[in-house]
């Protein structure tokens, strides 16, 4: 098959002009769309610049940045807990409640993910979750402040 090439798992014969056109443009398009979902070169350029997208309030493009950490490396706790945080700045309390999920899952005894849990709980009005998760993060010694929370990390 030295004469072809693969578009979309089909084989198609480089002879003909337009063959070769479409290909080109499906490369081009393929590695367009390459660059525009796929900006960010590794796992730790992703993580900060989520972390520095959610300090300048720009919520929703750190969504996408620790979502695409999330995806490089799936069972670290750090980006997930990194977009709870941004998720609970931006008032999205139910959203930061499914990654702390996933924090508390991958790290059982990280305690400021219970305690920022609760906080999403209570926000949720959701007391009595709260209430457990607050017991939970005092028993691992979290602190209360969502400040000082926000800067412990995982591991």
């Amino acid at each position: 098959m030295s004469g072809s090439y693969c578009v979309n798992s089909k084989v198609v014969n480089r002879k003909g002009r337009l063959s070769r056109l479409v290909g080109i443009v499906l490369g081009l398009v393929i590695l367009s769309g390459l660059v525009i979902v796929r900006p960010f070169l590794n796992y730790s350029n992703a993580l900060s610049r989520g972390e520095a997208l959610t300090q300048k309030g720009d919520y929703d493009a750190a969504f996408f940045a620790f979502g695409d950490a999330i995806r490089r490396s799936p069972n670290d706790p750090v980006p997930y807990f990194k977009r709870a945080i941004a998720m609970s700045k931006a008032m999205k309390h139910s959203k930061a409640q499914i990654d702390l999920n996933e924090v508390i899952r991958l790290s059982p005894n990280f305690g400021p993910a219970y305690r920022l849990r609760a906080n999403a709980y209570r926000a949720q009005g959701l007391e009595s979750k709260a209430s457990e998760d607050d017991g939970i993060a005092d028993r691992f010694g979290a602190a209360k402040d969502f400040d000082a929370i926000c800067q412990e990390t995982p591991s």
